[in-house]
């Protein structure tokens, strides 16, 4: 499990790091983690409320991460 989380924040780092190159990379990895920690609980809230649409889910948590992650775009982008 822990390998494949790592895999998973691998993975997140570099789109950030895609879509933000000039970001200070602690500061991409610690991103990469956050939003890698936040899905993985929100995945936990959604099991335990199936009512809830899988479309719904993910606009929560993009619009979760993306309150952020915009803070890491160039000034012109956010």
């Amino acid at each position: 499990m822990a390998r494949l989380r790592f895999d998973t924040v691998s993975r997140i780092r570099d789109l950030i790091r895609a879509i933000a190159p000039d970001a200070e990379e602690a500061t991409i990895e610690a991103y990469a983690h956050a939003v890698s920690g936040s899905s993985e609980q929100v995945a936990k809230w959604w099991r335990a409320n199936p009512h809830i649409t899988r479309a719904e889910v993910v606009a929560l948590q993009v619009a979760f991460a993306w309150s952020g992650l915009r803070e890491l775009l160039p000034d012109g982008e956010r």
